[in-house]
């Protein structure tokens, strides 16, 4: 395929654009904004179209130099988990995007939790793994056995990394970490909840059922049922 040429910020900042998106690579890609949204203001008009492109640009920027790691939860980290589930309990309360009730988290369980897994060897013990950024636990996603050969996955990751490839990551290890142990996955959504059904239809959940009326103080919803056989 080819690259078209993007003028937009003046003639001396010729650059290569990717055909399918229309925007440059990323690398430039900053430079280029700074540019155009220069000389928006400069010929003193309102620049909406390009502060949008400049924030979703420096947004990708960030997501694309995103540096995690994904493994599975040992002892040692029931500290961090625990900050996790705190932040997330924090974070429900004031984000109208997270439905799901996060309850505050309980040391001992979490301790116990993991205590449990490790008696285990790892080839029998459930999915579970969390997305580690600069020692701190911004993911978690676990399948938990529903019955004889199904599981239950759920998955959590922090506002302040939704698009930047956590959740994809987290759900890829587990699905793979599932295949041969159970035959199907299922998981609970909100209906309103788009971009979480965008991800798991990715991987190939289907709804199921007739989904259920729910109320809570964020507002009536339904809750979806997904599937996935694997």
């Amino acid at each position: 395929m080819g690259t078209a040429i993007s003028k937009a910020a003046g003639p001396d900042l010729a650059i290569r654009q990717n055909p399918r998106t229309g925007f440059p690579p990323a690398g430039i890609r900053a430079r280029h904004d700074d540019a155009l949204l220069g000389n928006f203001i400069h010929e003193g008009k309102a620049p909406d179209a390009a502060i949008r492109i400049l924030r979703r640009n420096g947004e990708n920027g960030q997501r694309r130099t995103l540096k995690f790691t994904v493994r599975e939860p040992f002892f040692w980290d029931a500290g961090l988990i625990f900050q996790f589930e705190e932040e997330m309990a924090k974070a429900a309360k004031t984000n109208p995007e997270i439905r799901d009730e996060h309850l505050p988290p309980d040391m001992s369980l979490i301790r116990e939790r993991l205590s449990s897994r490790m008696q285990y060897p790892s080839e029998q013990r459930d999915p579970a793994f969390v997305a580690m950024h600069q020692c701190a636990v911004i993911g978690m996603v676990k399948v938990d056995q529903a019955f004889l050969r199904s599981g239950m996955l759920a998955i959590a990751v922090r506002p302040e990394f939704w698009g930047r490839g956590v959740g994809t990551r987290l759900m890829d290890e587990a699905i793979s970490c599932s295949k041969g142990r159970f035959e199907e996955i299922h998981l609970s959504v909100y209906s309103s909840n788009a971009r979480a059904k965008r991800l798991y239809s990715r991987f190939g959940f289907v709804l199921i059922g007739t989904p259920t009326p729910t109320c809570s103080e964020k507002g009536d919803d339904f809750l979806e049922r997904m599937m996935l056989v694997l």
